[in-house]
């Protein structure tokens, strides 16, 4: 960890000089219009006005506690307690709660909602239209939420039979495959001895009292959040938690304290093989595990940079993936990496490869995915590259400030609640705008390189996860079979990766395109858009939209579609969109496609249906001629295939 803070500190020198102060301790600004208080007896509030949508507000309680913080004989509580808290509660008792809230439109299951993980447990009543009667009783919800769950006798009773149905209809391979990865990446950790969702035994036999007793030890104040975005005024809002949260008693010195807890470190690979009659897919896994930055260095320019390090080197990795899955006998279907947290243990992250191998050749797909990781450990990345996800970096920095005032509740709302849990930034967007344009634009691919090398070690602490269907004839290999062509390929000679990409045209400019004149305009003012009558019959039709302010939608369509095909045609029909997809346009295979298009917002796909076909496209309107350009290319191929007569 020590030298991952120095290789961290050394790129911060590197890129900027802003501040004299330690960049371990330079805290990022957080954004003055989100409210941020805490309550005498502990609780933590987030309240923001949005108007997107307008009329609306969601609320959410953040419970900083999960199936982690169970006893032995109290596993599958903590989900237990979420059901309970929509079968009653102090001052909404049985499914008034339930009742109430769908009577102005809050829909539970949808708008209204819950789930338990290891380490948290949220609710949330969502969509909410605002008036000051709803808002009050969204804010009692939560408010009975915290403190008042009623976990009467025979409400438990009836819902015992609700959630081992729920382990029933979930125990199929899927369920089967997540315990044991659980298992095995936490292996020597109390994680690998927690599922959510508990045991059919102890469901069946807990006593009452061991829920009552979870829940009064685990949902106090200090340990819960509320989150409160919308169309909603936050002073008024502020008193109302303030007054409605009065009753809630701060916890007793002596009070339980979360513990955290760390997995083990191991020198030897852990191997798992696990397959199954119900699985359907061969995959194969590797974690190269690490110990997760701490909670405090997240809002910090250290955790900042740590974050965008890991964005470069994702995006880097997931391109050479894509080129080797798009190739003829690819060794596997598909394949990515990912860095960062796995969702379950907040002290642990990893460096993540992941491929779905052909049936029967899992050890194909893991010695290619072990070799891509060897070649990035060994030499880094080129300059091409970094150059392309610098671009798409830049790109989505730039989009998510052009949409800054387009933001809708919900990703406020998650904003808040994963700074709580995790102490992640809440910057306001020009802040956020102005750091992404100095870091990323003074990057340069030596330092990722070095910075990364210090940061993770992607052939230590590993554990490999392969899965197979367990079926006649299907080969899976054995423990020591991938671990010797781990061996194999740490032994072999491994080239650099080569990066021959040239940014070309999408279109050849050799191509003289006829276009066609405007032989009739009208107009629709109540709808707000103008028709074009172009002299080939074509009909455009524009609509200038405020909805978002990055993004322009292109659809294009005609008759015909599959009705134009004959009876040996039709069905091809079905996997046309998705054949395209996979080819690419142009002169551009899919692979070099997206290359040409990085640091761009530009899409353009095929539509089919029985007796219409077209193109769908869009992006920024700042990339308007490359989408048209793809439109263009995506039209032409269409046209070859003889599936268009205007479009």
């Amino acid at each position: 960890m020590k030298k991952m803070f120095f290789a961290l500190v050394a790129l911060f020198i590197g890129v900027t000089t802003i501040c004299a102060q330690d960049p371990s301790e330079m805290q990022l600004p957080l954004d003055p219009d989100v409210r941020v208080g805490k309550l005498d007896n502990g609780m933590t509030y987030y309240i923001r006005h949005n108007e997107k949508p307008k009329g609306q507000a969601s609320f959410y309680i953040y419970h900083d506690v999960g199936a982690i913080q169970e006893d032995d004989d109290q596993q599958g509580l903590a989900h237990f307690l979420e059901h309970m808290a929509f079968n009653g509660t102090k001052n909404l008792p049985d499914k008034d709660l339930i009742n109430k809230l769908e009577t102005i439109g809050v829909q539970f299951g949808n708008n209204l909602n819950a789930f338990t993980s290891w380490d948290c447990t949220q609710y949330m009543v969502m969509d909410l239209p605002v008036n000051e009667a709803n808002v009050d009783l969204a804010l009692l919800i939560l408010h009975d939420w915290s403190q008042f769950i009623a976990l009467q006798t025979e409400e438990i009773d009836s819902e015992r039979g609700v959630i081992m149905e729920e382990l029933r209809t979930r125990d199929g391979a899927g369920l089967r495959a997540q315990n044991d990865m659980i298992r095995n990446l936490f292996k020597g950790s109390l994680y690998e001895h927690r599922n959510l969702i508990g045991y059919l035994d102890g469901l069946k036999s807990f006593d009452q009292q061991a829920l009552v007793n979870f829940y009064k030890k685990w949902y106090r104040p200090e340990l819960q959040a509320l989150v409160i975005v919308g169309d909603i005024d936050v002073d008024q809002i502020e008193s109302k938690i303030v007054a409605l949260m009065a009753d809630i008693p701060a916890s007793p010195a002596d009070a339980a304290q979360k513990v955290m807890h760390y997995v083990p470190a191991t020198e030897e690979p852990i191997v798992s093989i696990f397959s199954d009659p119900e699985m359907t897919q061969s995959s194969v896994m590797m974690f190269a595990r690490r110990e997760a930055l701490p909670k405090e260095f997240n809002n910090t320019i250290i955790g900042y940079s740590y974050d965008l390090i890991q964005s470069f080197v994702t995006i880097m990795m997931n391109e050479r993936f894509e080129e080797i899955a798009q190739a003829a006998d690819a060794p596997f279907l598909g394949g990515g990496m990912s860095e960062g947290s796995i969702g379950i243990c907040p002290t642990m992250e990893s460096t993540m490869f992941s491929a779905t191998a052909h049936e029967g050749r899992i050890d194909d797909a893991f010695r290619a995915m072990y070799t891509e990781m060897e070649r990035m450990r060994r030499y880094g990345f080129t300059a091409g590259e970094f150059k392309r996800a610098k671009q798409e970096v830049l790109r989505w920095s730039e989009r998510q400030y052009t949409n800054r005032n387009d933001v809708k509740n919900a990703e406020y709302a998650q904003r808040y609640l994963d700074n709580y849990a995790k102490g992640t930034p809440m910057m306001d967007a020009e802040t956020e705008w102005q750091i992404d344009q100095m870091f990323i634009n003074s990057l340069t691919v030596e330092q990722i390189n070095e910075a990364y090398a210090q940061m993770a070690t992607p052939n230590k602490n590993l554990v490999i996860l392969a899965r197979s269907p367990k079926k006649e004839g299907v080969e899976i290999p054995t423990e020591e079979q991938l671990l010797a062509i781990r061996a194999e390929v740490e032994a072999s000679e491994i080239a650099p990766f080569e990066d021959n990409t040239v940014i070309e045209p999408l279109l050849n400019p050799a191509l003289k395109l006829k276009g066609s004149k405007v032989k009739a305009t009208a107009t629709n003012d109540s709808l707000g858009y103008t028709e074009w009558t172009l002299k080939n019959g074509i009909k455009v039709v524009v609509r200038p939209s405020t909805l978002k302010a990055d993004e322009v939608i292109i659809s294009g369509s005609a008759k015909g579609g599959k009705s134009m095909l004959n009876d040996a045609e039709y069905f091809h029909g079905d996997y046309l969109p998705m054949v395209m997809q996979h080819s690419g346009i142009s002169k551009f295979s899919a692979t070099e496609l997206a290359k040409q298009l990085s640091g761009k917002s530009a899409y353009a796909s095929v539509g089919v249906s029985a007796y219409e076909h077209g193109v769908n496209a869009g992006g920024s309107p700042k990339d308007i001629e490359t989408i048209l350009s793809s439109c263009t290319s995506t039209s032409q191929l269409l046209a070859s295939m003889r599936l268009t007569s205007r479009t």
